[in-house]
């Protein structure tokens, strides 16, 4: 193979240059270019042993720049409106198309009683249910499989969890939710809580937070899967409760009506000594 330095094409020193590597490399400088009045229709860059050859006097060096500025502006702004579709797309999910009819609420056949949270609900057989084991601790965000959820499913069909805790001494139902902590998935369909709809719960006016969010692909339960979440305040209890799924409004509204709010019965952990 012949030696790439024996190239004597118009570029041969700029390919040399780049071959041999870095400055520190091979002891060559970097020199400005030399836009000054005392250089006229010409421009010098700054490797010496590049040897550039001269523009045409007729091309004046401002131009040249200007167009230059005008090209790296315009792959500059390009770029960045290309990084930021991508970075909106890998941020949140995409919306999903609505559907033009509604989706079949099956039979609601079955009880289930929660042993710890202060609730019953009706759901359909064939759905599996997990009790919680713990309590919703104050401040603490509760996502899907904690403990302290109580679960009823049907495996790629729909989910149904609750989670309570007790108000604070003192505390309102507006300062709670003034201090509610939105899950980081489902934060960018919340919107504007003064605006949130109202939905009745065993007698109790709820706040519906999340309506048809399409979940990020890492927590999808089906697909598609929408998620809905409510929360609710019973007897100095605040309640949240979240459906997702193969499911619309109408199929959480119909699950809501057949629950029945008992905060006298929950239980709460103990008091921090």
């Amino acid at each position: 193979m012949s030696d790439p330095r024996s190239t004597t094409e118009p570029n041969s020193a700029l390919e040399q240059s780049l071959r041999e590597g870095p400055p520190d490399e091979r002891d060559y400088r970097a020199e400005a270019i030399d836009f000054s009045a005392e250089a006229p229709g010409r421009w010098r860059v700054g490797r010496r042993s590049l040897g550039f050859r001269r523009r045409s006097q007729g091309l004046n060096p401002v131009w040249s720049f200007a167009g230059s500025a005008a090209i790296l502006l315009v792959i500059v702004v390009g770029g960045f409106a290309v990084l930021q579709r991508v970075s909106q797309a890998g941020s949140s999910p995409s919306p999903l198309p609505s559907r033009t009819s509604p989706i079949p609420v099956p039979a609601l056949t079955q009880t289930f009683v929660s042993p710890r949270n202060g609730f019953s609900v009706r759901y359909p057989a064939g759905w599996s249910t997990k009790p919680a084991t713990s309590s919703w601790r104050p401040n603490t965000y509760v996502p899907i499989g904690n403990p302290a959820l109580d679960e009823l499913k049907l495996q790629g069909e729909a989910r149904l969890v609750v989670a309570s805790q007790r108000l604070a001494a003192g505390q309102t139902e507006a300062s709670w939710i003034a201090a509610f902590v939105q899950p980081y998935d489902l934060g960018f369909c919340t919107g504007d809580r003064a605006s949130w709809p109202r939905l009745t719960v065993d007698g109790r006016l709820g706040y519906l937070d999340v309506e048809a969010c399409p979940a990020a692909a890492d927590t999808g339960f089906s697909a598609p899967d929408l998620r809905f979440d409510l929360i609710v305040f019973s007897g100095g209890r605040a309640y949240e409760i979240a459906l997702d799924g193969v499911v619309d409004r109408a199929y959480f509204e119909a699950i809501l009506a057949t629950i029945r709010l008992d905060p006298a019965n929950a239980l709460d952990p103990p008091e921090p000594s």
